[in-house]
């Protein structure tokens, strides 16, 4: 599909931290939920599955006040969400924006991409993947099923400003994705019908050697699970050009002998990782005869973190003089005061 006059001008690219789009909330039908109070509102001496049925009830109440008739299938993962700490109000208000501009997108996007926390990502970048040609080269943006180091409006930006910058030659297709699995999965679905990606990122919550992109032990990526399932690196080696570059958007992945370093070997592509903890992640990607490059700019508590870009050809394939991964302290949980956050 092409993007029309109409969907673009009701997207207000003004305002950089939401993309607002124009919202019909007020002329649409609000559901009465006085009959249902009485029935959610004691919530004294109930089990916890009961308290979680009130959460689903309550969910599904929601998507009935924002006029999203075909989102029930997916309450569960909406409570989910919900429990790993992410405020739903966006989530619902983004979804009703974006179903008001384009009737069906929002199962669409869900089903294909498995997208559920939709107020993460800009309107404009969710609509023109949509709309986007198959024939038209892509790249793969991975964010986690389950994170529970999100804050709302912190990936909004950096998205925007890597989409505007290279969406007219290249379309990000962003997925959530809860494993290892789940990447590849969706890596060879895309391929096959539009061919390798041009490039790859994935942020998530870093674990003291990998990545957490979710609370399932399949959703933890550590140098050892790479050793145990080749099968991801395999997945990333034939789903992406000979040339495309990886970025890994999570903290300390760039240490030498880290996980960054790992994939470099394992798929024989450049990988960019930052070296330490990191607070907020801006990628900037530019195309170059229709290579994607990145130039990433991480920064962390005490400032601006260094980013390591390891190439393949310069890693040494002598046992004796591959460096270990090293062993990190245990993350601490990110206090909710320090800000903006992409991984912690």
């Amino acid at each position: 599909m092409n993007e029309s006059p109409e969907v673009l001008s009701r997207i207000d690219t003004a305002s950089p931290d939401n993309l607002r789009v124009e919202s019909a909330l007020s002329s649409q039908p609000q559901v009465d939920t006085a009959e249902a109070e009485p029935e959610i509102a004691d919530v004294g001496n109930q089990s916890e599955e009961d308290l979680r049925e009130r959460d689903r009830l309550l969910i599904q109440i929601q998507i009935q006040d924002f006029g999203l008739a075909n989102t029930h299938e997916f309450s569960e993962e909406l409570l989910q969400l919900q429990q790993a700490g992410t405020p739903l109000e966006p989530v619902f208000k983004h979804m009703s924006q974006l179903d008001h501009i384009a009737p069906g997108v929002i199962d669409w996007l869900h089903t294909e991409m498995n997208i559920v926390n939709f107020g993460r990502y800009p309107a404009e970048l969710l609509m023109s993947m949509y709309e986007s040609d198959p024939a038209m080269p892509w790249g793969l943006i991975v964010y986690p099923s389950q994170d529970v180091n999100y804050l709302p409006g912190v990936d909004m930006w950096p998205l925007k400003l890597m989409h505007d910058s290279i969406g007219d030659q290249v379309q990000p297709i962003i997925v959530e994705a809860g494993s290892t699995d789940e990447i590849a999965e969706l890596l060879f679905k895309f391929a096959k019908g539009r061919g390798p990606a041009s490039f790859c990122l994935i942020t998530a919550l870093s674990k003291s050697d990998g990545l957490n992109m979710s609370s399932s032990s399949l959703g933890q990526v550590s140098t050892e699970s790479l050793d145990e399932d080749p099968g991801f690196c395999d997945a990333l080696k034939s789903g992406l050009t000979d040339d495309a570059e990886i970025l890994l958007c999570s903290s300390s992945t760039g240490r030498p002998g880290g996980l960054a370093e790992q994939i470099s070997r394992r798929t024989n592509r450049t990988v960019l990782a930052p070296t330490g903890t990191i607070g907020e992640a801006f990628y900037g990607a530019t195309v170059i005869d229709g290579k994607v490059s990145f130039s990433p700019e991480f920064n962390g508590p005490g400032g601006e973190v260094q980013v390591s870009t390891i190439h393949p050809d310069d890693l040494s394939t002598n046992p004796d003089e591959i460096q270990a991964a090293p062993t990190l302290p245990p993350k601490v949980d990110r206090d909710s005061s320090e800000g903006d956050s992409v991984t912690a």
